[in-house]
């Protein structure tokens, strides 16, 4: 653990552009692009050790990675580097190590500089030209001119799957062996909800896994934005290494080395994908698949993003039992699942589906396309399908009902959502549409419906009712 002064001092140094001051006797080596921390294991052994588990060679340890900016940093920046800007009051200058538009928020006669989204060029994405941070004036005179369109996120921007369908191969095969691990070292729960990846403000997460076997708790986290794969312990320890550049095999080997540097003793059960056409080959025996498009990956996590804020919107509007809006590692879609109480007879399933699908349900979510439908779609499907469900209408009109292993799955294709005049609104009404289809012939009537989200029966008003809830 550095010390706060240590900290303090590379932060004013890396702002400043000079030199930091002199360090203390004891105090570690100065930073520079490549500085990382040796370390060792909790006992006291040495790491660099070579271990063979399910094929996969764990040899060096790879160095721990600083970050180069804490919590004592941001603390500095905070109270310390202040600086008078004209006549126009005080204002506090963001970290020079990245572009952040500087939002004017007053406090205590202040301007507190926010980050807002990243504009680096060395980040794909990027749609704003780099430059340095501007200082926001208090008071009167002129002010920073407001983002342009240029630097605003498009909605649902374009991603069909030919442009990175060996990409999201891979993406897919490193999510299900982060997946597996999950699976291994989480408690189950109810419909296997312990098993897919949440969403985070960078990436997709684990969640805090474990402990296992007496291990410290921790988290596996794709960064989409760094380009990287963290593996956390609760007790501060991390290792990473970049997604870009690998197999699925080396992903893998290096996967298991992380866990192996920072004490975490869990492994998957079964190392092989999971309903995947070369579901036959270990995971550390696959060199074929290494495509990683980091501008691809960057526009698979903003639609993914946005579908999941989209979804949550949609999820409000029922209070009965809902499953989180969450990320499958086995068929790479995003999903939220309304169930009702109802227990259904399933004498041919599986064990995995039999839990799934233990309750009659009604899913809607987004996929980016595969074989069967090659191109993004939203989807949703009742379960067990109810008879004539594919005769009852679906909104808007391009929106249609697509047979398949004896049922029928509502489908409305991403380009005719992104079409629309009102993309957002089109995609919630043809989730709704479909819901209704479904619900209605199920039986499951309208009482556990809460429009936006409010449950008091005095303060909500249901579709097609007259009237409105007013806001106080």
């Amino acid at each position: 653990m550095l010390s706060a002064p240590t900290e303090l001092a590379w932060c004013r140094a890396d702002f400043e552009g000079r030199a930091p001051e002199p360090r203390m006797p004891g105090d570690p080596p100065e930073p520079g692009p490549d500085r990382a921390r040796v370390w060792r294991r909790r006992d006291g052994s040495d790491p660099h050790l070579t271990l063979r588990r399910y094929g996969a060679a764990l040899a060096e340890p790879r160095p721990r990675r600083l970050r180069p900016v804490s919590s004592h940093c941001s603390l500095w920046f905070s109270t310390v580097l202040r600086f008078p800007f004209e006549n126009a009051g005080t204002v506090i200058g963001p970290y020079s190590g990245g572009t952040h538009q500087i939002r004017s928020l007053r406090r205590d006669g202040v301007a507190v500089a926010a980050p807002a989204r990243s504009t680096r060029p060395d980040r794909p994405g990027a749609s704003c030209p780099d430059g340095p941070p501007r200082p926001v004036r208090m008071g009167s005179g002129p002010r920073p001119p407001p983002l342009t369109p240029e630097c605003t996120m498009e909605l649902f921007p374009p991603l069909p799957l030919e442009s990175w369908r060996d990409t999201k191969e891979t993406l897919h095969r490193f999510a299900q062996v982060i997946g597996k691990i999950r699976l291994a070292g989480s408690a189950r729960r109810n419909h296997w909800w312990n098993v897919p990846f949440h969403l985070t403000g960078r990436g997709i997460t684990t969640r805090p896994t474990g402990p296992t076997r007496g291990g410290d708790a921790f988290t596996i986290d794709f960064d989409f934005t760094d380009h990287r794969l963290y593996v956390r312990t609760l007790d501060g320890a991390e290792d990473s290494f970049p997604l870009a550049g690998r197999s699925v095999g080396d992903f893998y080997r290096d996967t298991l080395r992380a866990l192996v540097h920072l004490d975490i003793d869990v492994l998957p059960e079964h190392p092989y994908p999971y309903d995947l056409p070369d579901a036959h080959r270990p995971f550390a025996d696959d060199h074929e698949h290494r495509s990683y498009d980091p501008a691809a990956v960057t526009t698979y996590w903003h639609v993914l993003s946005q579908v999941a804020l989209l979804l949550e919107e949609y999820a409000a509007g029922y209070s009965g039992k809902t499953s989180p809006v969450h990320h499958f590692w086995h068929t790479f879609d995003l999903a939220v699942t309304r169930f009702s109480d109802r227990e259904t007879d399933q004498p041919a399933a599986d064990p995995v589906t039999r839990e799934a699908y233990s309750r009659e349900v009604i899913s809607a979510g987004f996929w980016f396309g595969d074989d069967n439908v090659p191109a993004p779609a939203f989807y949703s499907y009742t379960a067990p399908e109810p008879v004539g469900l594919d005769t009852r209408p679906l909104r808007p009109d391009a929106a249609r009902w697509s047979p398949g292993r004896g049922s029928h799955l509502a489908l409305l294709m991403y380009e005719d959502v992104r079409a629309a005049d009102d993309p957002w609104n089109t995609a919630l009404e043809f989730l709704e549409s479909a819901y209704r289809a479904g619900a209605d012939l199920a039986g499951w009537g309208r009482e556990r419906e809460c429009p936006g989200g409010i449950t008091d029966s005095e303060l909500r008003t249901l579709p097609g009712a007259d009237g409105r809830t007013s806001g106080r």
